[in-house]
């Protein structure tokens, strides 16, 4: 039987704060903080009424899979591709 490697925390690396507080800052709302998180390059590119566009837009065709695992938890999964 071959061991499974645990999957890694992104939580607790440098980048993967970051990739949560972006996530967190749309899934809020709160575009302007998701456009302050941004390189000085892309904060050029996108502008926070770009950012909740493209968001909203992306919103429209996602698909949300809710799955009840073991104890009652439940697994929310948001998946989308191109329409």
């Amino acid at each position: 039987m071959t061991a499974l490697t645990p999957p890694i925390d992104f939580s607790k690396t440098e980048y993967g704060k970051v990739g949560l507080a972006f996530a967190h800052a749309l899934a809020s709302g709160d575009f302007d903080s998701a456009h302050a998180m941004l390189s000085d390059q892309l904060r050029h590119l996108w502008p926070p009424a770009r950012i909740q566009q493209t968001f909203e837009r992306m919103m429209q065709y996602g698909v949300v899979t809710e799955i009840e695992a073991l104890d009652g938890l439940r697994i929310r999964r948001l998946d989308w591709g191109r329409p």
